[in-house]
């Protein structure tokens, strides 16, 4: 079969323009981790100065890192972190879905006494879809635009010492 020319390049062009489509993408991508990585060595280092929980994690390229606050039902912290938002959340995953909805519905039970414990409201995130829940306190930052990270870091630290505990005790107060 014989491709006319006119045919020939329109099908050359948009090749090339793939290629570097997918060549642009690779290196954003790459970058994106470069600064997540960068991110967290930081965070890391400041729980490190300041007693945080996250103290003992090694920087991923991830947008979250995680800690187990030692509770049965496969209940994790995670500190996550975007371009314009930082999260600290309690993360229900035991693998079960009918585990997750009853303690994460026993702990919604304890709302209004968790949340007079913490200072302030949290989002409880039910998730009913999905196996997983999630509670958490969400707050809007640019972080990686902003070369001073003390408060942010702050936050994050501050807010994952207080979700830790409080849930912490809650959830070994939970009976099946």
């Amino acid at each position: 079969q014989i491709i006319p020319i006119k045919d020939a390049d329109d099908y050359t062009i948009k090749i090339a323009t793939k290629t570097q489509n997918e060549t642009q993408s690779a290196e954003a991508s790459r970058i994106r981790y470069t600064n997540r990585q960068n991110f967290w060595a930081e965070f890391i280092q400041y729980c490190r100065d300041n007693d945080g929980i996250f103290a003992n994690n090694s920087p991923v390229g991830d947008s979250w890192i995680g800690k187990s606050i030692r509770v049965p039902y496969g209940i994790n912290m995670n500190a996550v972190i975007g371009y314009n938002l930082a999260r600290i959340e309690i993360y229900f995953n035991s693998g079960n879905k009918e585990t997750n909805k009853r303690v994460f519905d026993y702990l919604y039970s304890r709302k209004e006494e968790i949340e007079a414990e913490y200072g302030q409201p949290l989002i409880w995130q039910r998730l009913t879809d999905k196996v997983t829940c999630r509670v958490k306190d969400e707050r809007e930052y640019l972080c990686f635009d902003i070369e001073d990270k003390t408060e942010l870091f702050a936050f994050l630290k501050d807010a994952s010492d207080k979700m830790s505990v409080i849930f912490h005790n809650y959830i070994l107060e939970y009976k099946e």
